[in-house]
């Protein structure tokens, strides 16, 4: 903005006003506006995920079990929460304002998320498989799912709305009570795997070496990718920015949607079997 004067002899001059200024496409920052067009590819792909999950459901309909019933609610839980993404992201470009679905966003997010690692339990625990239910581990399972989901809402609304400097106070518990959900998961399964060795189920022990070869590669390309994104952002790598909206949360997204993907085709390969 240039401002000229005619008067030399002006002097003192006090001024007032508003500067509004918006980028060629729109009020969101360049940094983040590829997160628009990605979240409307994953909005189609949890669809289509959805729609040939239902179908599979519909055509096994008999064999259906209530593990299915969790991962239909999961697969609609992320396409929902996808949706209000879209639509916070895409109102905040228009307007320049947050829009009351963002609000709503922070409450879906952390459900949809805890409902995920709820699922990662059940199957870990053999539902579906070694068991038709949980039996009496479903109150604790439960339990600890809704705590997960207590301390991972403070933490999403605390980051939203209160300063920087208290990030501690609600991150690093959230972090545990993840942390503990998931390394129940995977001692679950685990002790499943020895008791499907013992009692000699071979075509049951392959899919729940499937499932763990699937969980630790995530695992291991999750913390290499934290590692290296780390190292880049310490260092400054120079372009980094262009991506950044993918580095913090694309790509955790396209982890969970890919780790859906290969629970849903596990389940329909063994309904297949």
């Amino acid at each position: 903005m240039i401002l000229a004067m005619c008067d030399a002899h002006t002097s003192n001059l006090n001024i007032s006003g508003e500067v509004i200024t918006i980028n060629p496409h729109g009020h969101i920052s360049a940094r983040l506006y590829g997160s628009i067009p990605f979240t409307q590819c994953l909005l189609v792909a949890y669809s289509l995920l959805l729609l040939l999950w239902s179908f599979c459901c519909l055509r096994y309909f008999h064999q259906l079990m209530s593990v299915h019933a969790l991962i239909t609610l999961v697969l609609a839980s992320f396409s929902a929460d996808t949706l209000l993404h879209l639509l916070a992201l895409t109102a905040y470009n228009r307007t320049g304002l947050p829009a009351p679905v963002a609000t709503l966003s922070l409450l879906t997010t952390p459900l949809t998320h805890t409902l995920a690692r709820g699922l990662l339990l059940t199957l870990a625990m053999g539902a579906g498989v070694t068991r038709a239910s949980l039996g009496p581990a479903t109150c604790r399972v439960l339990l600890a799912c809704l705590l997960d989901l207590f301390v991972t809402l403070w933490d999403a609304f605390a980051s939203a709305f209160a300063p920087a400097r208290s990030a501690a106070i609600h991150t690093i518990p959230a972090g545990i009570a993840n942390a503990a959900l998931y390394g129940w998961a995977f001692a679950a399964l685990f002790r499943t795997l020895r008791e499907l060795e013992e009692k000699k189920q071979t075509s049951k022990l392959q899919l729940f070496l499937r499932l763990r070869n699937v969980l630790c590669g995530g695992v291991l390309v999750a913390a290499a990718y934290t590692a290296a994104f780390g190292v880049a952002t310490v260092r400054g790598a120079e372009g980094l920015w262009r991506i950044q909206w993918f580095c913090e949360d694309g790509v955790w997204a396209l982890f969970f949607f890919l780790t859906l993907c290969c629970i849903a085709v596990r389940e329909t390969r063994r309904n297949d079997g």
